[in-house]
């Protein structure tokens, strides 16, 4: 299980009653711009409104972590439609929201309901995918297996087979491979260090790698984090691989509360199902751009039976 505010509230409380005394002390004595005493009243109101929130049978979850000061806590909202109405949507009288991976595409007041936006009130705009399928199919025919638990470790073999083959279709052209893990990443680069660079957990941020990767010989790039924020239009990327499907981390409390407490597994596939479209969207990124997108494990066609994909994506599927 995880930690929910009625775990820590005696806790919480505690830090409140000292905050509203250091308050308290301080009143009159400080500049109003006072950072400790800013950092107070920020806290004093923030429980105040959690609190409020969690009386109203709102839940709230607790991340822990160790920093150089100590134990940190961070209580998180598990639901945000009413933490986005009062502190974000409250603000202005019209908001335009821009996505290209938008969650439940064909049902898209489950979205807006969860964002705290009344179905009523918003205007949904779709539009087409730009780009033809043939220009950016999306492979299942090389499905191996399943790459959960122990999945991955039972196939390498063939994933590595599987990974020659396809790298050996496309010599000299550059590919982007998601293994969704370091350790994944780093086993694989072990077979292909001749033709490949791997991302270094330990070394420069992302894009510098793979600005280093682009300007070497090296056809393949083994990445863990690279399914979003990356730009490889045109020769820069011209096949991908998803070796394992990127489901969310349950170690996320949030993650683990809404699948376990609330039994929200479409909300699961969902996060799956908008990573995936990321990452097969870092290949094809204007008009004319090709880029293949193979997929290795299994599991996908779970992921796209429960998830809602849209209709570009599975036009794609060949």
């Amino acid at each position: 299980g995880v930690l929910t505010f009625e775990d820590i509230e005696d806790e919480l409380q505690n830090v409140y009653d000292r905050a509203q005394n250091f308050i308290t002390d301080r009143a009159g004595t400080v500049a109003v711009d006072d950072p400790e005493l800013e950092d107070c009243m920020s806290f004093c109101k923030k429980y105040e409104w959690c609190v409020e929130q969690t009386e109203s049978g709102r839940d709230w979850v607790v991340e822990k972590s160790e920093t150089a000061a100590g134990e940190s806590l961070k209580v998180i909202p598990v639901d945000v439609d009413d933490f986005l109405q009062d502190h974000v949507w409250s603000r202005s009288k019209k908001r335009l929201l821009s996505t290209a991976t938008m969650p439940f595409s064909k049902s898209p007041k489950k979205w807006l309901k969860r964002l705290g936006l009344s179905p009523n009130l918003t205007k949904v705009i779709q539009y087409p995918m730009p780009f033809p399928p043939e220009n950016r199919p999306i492979v299942t025919k090389t499905q191996i297996g399943r790459m959960s638990s122990s999945g991955f470790e039972q196939q390498f073999d063939a994933v590595v087979e599987k990974l020659r083959l396809i790298s050996q279709k496309h010599s000299g052209k550059k590919g982007l491979v998601h293994t969704v893990s370091y350790d994944r990443a780093e086993q694989l680069y072990e077979h292909f260090e001749n033709n490949s660079q791997c991302h270094s957990r330990t070394g420069n941020d992302l894009s510098l790698q793979i600005s280093r990767w682009q300007q070497s010989d090296d056809d393949i790039f083994f990445s863990p984090a690279a399914m979003d924020g990356v730009d490889l239009p045109g020769e820069k990327c011209r096949w991908q691989v998803l070796v394992k499907v990127p489901y969310p981390n349950l170690a996320d409390a949030r993650t683990w509360f809404l699948t376990n407490e609330r039994g929200r597994d479409d909300l699961y596939m969902e996060r799956t199902s908008q990573q995936i479209q990321q990452s097969v969207g870092r290949g094809v990124r204007k008009e004319g751009d090709e880029c293949r997108y193979y997929v290795l494990d299994e599991s996908f066609s779970d992921v796209r039976r429960d998830a809602d994909f849209p209709s570009w994506f599975e036009e794609a599927i060949v």
